[in-house]
């Protein structure tokens, strides 16, 4: 802001505008190429005391608290290129009001007079308008801000609340409810960082794991590769199953049913025990041999 007000270098220089009303300038001003709907008021000056804006949200402080007594003024708008303090709600106009501090003589009870800087706010024709303690301000007008005085803009929904340094160190203001909302918030974003750490870190070593299985896998298809490599290559000869000869074969030189029956049976009737050892014994012979030539063929 320490340019604001400057006129044009092509420009001819006027002389300043001692209105305090606000009003454009004949010949306007500009800061970085881009018109500026304001002249910066004669009486402008720095503060004494410390003036900060806290900026809060459904009654959470969501921003460090600004200070605002180091210079003569701001703009408030959507323009981040010239803004001083940029409010980025799409209701919000891109150059939407200024703040400014300005020295002021009052009278005292006394008759004597006392120099004060106070800091007015002035609306700057936005399309949503500036509102001061829910009051809408009119256009190019100055109103002067009190302590705990609470400004919005357009349809935001953040309460930006004008307070001095020196009134919350004394306690005028809640200053452990202040410290108390600073440090949920710097908690919030703490825990918040640690989870995208530990998220990360998650990522990494499930990574690492994947990388780690493939590896081990491959691996492991190597040694079974070279381990059949090192196999000799031979062709095993299947030797022959007596389940697998050829049954119908074999069957016709074994003696049916009907002719080991009558083999029992002799014009002589029955056989006693030792002629029918004779005849297994002779029989179990002939069944080798048949069994033997099988093979052979």
């Amino acid at each position: 802001m320490s340019e604001l007000g400057k006129t044009n270098a092509s420009t001819k220089k006027e002389e300043p505008n001692y209105k305090q009303s606000g009003a454009l300038a004949a010949e306007g001003c500009y800061y970085k190429g881009i018109y500026l709907k304001w002249d910066e008021p004669p009486d402008a000056h720095i503060p004494k005391l410390r003036w900060r804006i806290y900026c809060f949200k459904d009654d959470d402080l969501v921003e460090d608290p600004i200070p605002i007594h180091t210079r003569t003024g701001f703009l408030f708008g959507r323009d981040k290129r010239i803004a001083d303090i940029p409010i980025l709600h799409p209701s919000t106009s891109s150059q939407h009001a200024v703040l400014y501090f300005r020295k002021l003589s009052l009278a005292q009870k006394d008759g004597t007079m006392k120099t004060v800087v106070r800091p007015f706010i002035m609306d700057l024709r936005s399309t949503n308008g500036t509102f001061l303690n829910d009051e809408k301000l009119e256009p190019y007008q100055y109103y002067e801000i009190k302590e705990k005085d609470v400004v919005k803009f357009g349809h935001s929904t953040r309460d930006y609340v004008f307070l001095t340094e020196e009134s919350v160190d004394k306690g005028e203001i809640d200053k452990d409810e202040l410290e108390e909302k600073e440090k949920v918030d710097l908690d919030a974003e703490k825990k918040a960082e640690r989870e995208r750490e530990e998220e990360k870190k998650k990522r990494i070593e499930r990574g690492l794991k994947q990388v780690e299985e493939r590896i081990s896998g491959k691996d492991e298809e190597d040694d079974k590769e070279e381990h059949s490599s090192a196999q000799p290559h031979s062709n095993p000869v299947t030797q022959p199953s007596h389940d697998k000869l050829p049954q119908k074969r074999l069957s016709s030189y074994a003696p049916s049913n009907s002719s080991r029956s009558s083999a029992y049976n002799t014009s002589r009737g029955s056989l006693d025990d030792d002629d029918e050892d004779d005849y297994d014994d002779d029989f179990e012979q002939r069944i080798q041999f048949h069994e033997k030539r099988a093979r052979t063929e």
